[in-house]
């Protein structure tokens, strides 16, 4: 036999208070006080058949309702055998006040009413924002006025067009704005018309494009693999993507490695350059359109992803070519197999029936489970020969 302790009401409440259900009601139209907390009591009869220990239990918590000033509401039972006797059955709270006191909440209650009077009081579309977000309203309450600081100058400077550093206000400096990336967003999302708002670009991590800041400047590293070409006597070179897309390199072919030693290791090979990859990250080369009359031949690992970023490099570049990333290559080099941990299994229209059949043997385990091979293990020899058989017979496959 088991009843309701004040412990087990207080247990329960704390988890709906974390949930936000009564710091949202503050806000919102949904009133939920007076509120009472129902109390597990006894049925007729347990009333019966253990009245001392009911006796027992409405004393425990008639006092523990007295020590913490908590109002109780009592129901009368008219029991035919025991007569008429009165049992706890719920736990009454007038406001939110009492019960955050009863939940060791009254400073959360209080930061969160201090934050949310600030943020009414200066930009009153917050205020439903607050009711969705009450914990994080109270994480950031002693930074609340510092931000606030940076909504109000962006919408004072609608084309920014500066460096997140040379924002001047009190107080504000770059690390406190990368701190606060989500929460400034989720505000100025609030504030600002569509407009002023770079839609296409989400996320902290584009916050800057987002909202029209200068960002730093995504760059594009190359290696000329022509030993007759020079650009500026450099041949390892790391420039801006919009200075790479306005370049017209004199060519043929570019190769794309995803492995950086790798593709310093290619040798000197005539008209070719070598791009480092980024997994699956393209965009910094979504305005090149000069290398569409290129030959492009990508190299990455053998397995799901490898085969991945493939398809998703034909998106923007669909006459790829991909090179060592076949079946022969996997079974050549047998010692060197690893097992990949997070595989893909989706489907990849982009890649050829040759690639497409690798792949499904690599997602349906039918070689090995998590089988991988990762392109540095490749045997060099094999590179320098398939580098230097592209460039002299480009129409070969590989």
């Amino acid at each position: 036999m088991s009843f309701g302790s004040i412990k087990q009401i207080k247990l329960r409440l704390t988890k709906q208070w974390e949930r936000g259900k009564f710091l949202k009601s503050i806000v919102s139209s949904e009133d939920l006080f007076p509120f009472e907390a129902s109390i597990k009591g006894p049925g007729a009869a347990e009333m019966v058949q253990n009245f001392d220990t009911v006796r027992i239990w409405i004393k425990e918590i008639q006092t523990s309702c007295e020590k913490t000033g908590l109002k109780l509401i009592w129901k009368e039972i008219n029991h035919r055998q025991l007569g008429r006797n009165s049992i706890p059955v719920k736990v009454y709270f007038s406001n939110v006040t009492e019960l955050a006191d009863f939940l060791g909440k009254k400073t959360e209650l209080r930061v969160f009413k201090k934050g949310l009077s600030l943020l009414g009081n200066t930009f009153p579309p917050f205020v439903p924002w607050a009711a969705q977000h009450p914990f994080d309203l109270i994480k950031n309450a002693p930074d609340i006025a510092r931000l606030i600081s940076i909504v109000k100058w962006r919408l004072e400077n609608p084309h920014p067009d500066i460096y997140l550093r040379q924002l001047s206000l009190p107080g504000v400096d770059t690390k406190f704005i990368e701190t606060h990336k989500k929460i400034l967003g989720q505000w100025l999302d609030i504030l600002l018309e569509e407009s002023q708002i770079y839609q296409h670009f989400t996320g902290t991590g584009n916050f800057e494009k987002r909202y029209g800041f200068l960002s730093r400047p995504v760059t594009v590293r190359f290696r000329i693999l022509d030993p007759n070409l020079n650009i500026g006597n450099f041949s390892d070179l790391t420039v801006r993507a919009d200075e790479f897309a306005a370049l017209s390199i004199p060519v043929k072919y570019v190769f794309i490695i995803e492995n950086d030693i790798t593709a310093l290791s290619l040798p000197q090979v005539k008209n070719a350059m070598v791009l480092f990859g980024r997994g699956y990250s393209f965009d910094h080369l979504h305005q090149a359109s000069w290398l569409n009359e290129k030959e492009l031949w990508y190299w990455g690992d053998i397995d799901t992803h490898g085969f991945a970023i493939l398809n998703q490099f034909r998106t923007l570049f669909p006459q790829a070519s991909s090179f060592l990333m076949d079946r022969k290559t996997l079974m050549d080099h047998q010692a060197h197999w690893g097992f990949e941990r997070t595989p893909i299994a989706a489907d990849l229209p982009n890649l050829t029936k040759e690639e497409a059949f690798l792949y499904n043997e690599l997602r349906y385990n039918k070689i090995r489970e998590g089988l991988r091979l990762e392109q540095e293990f490749i045997n060099f020899s094999r590179v320098r020969e398939i580098a230097t058989e592209i460039t002299n017979n480009s129409s070969s496959a590989f």
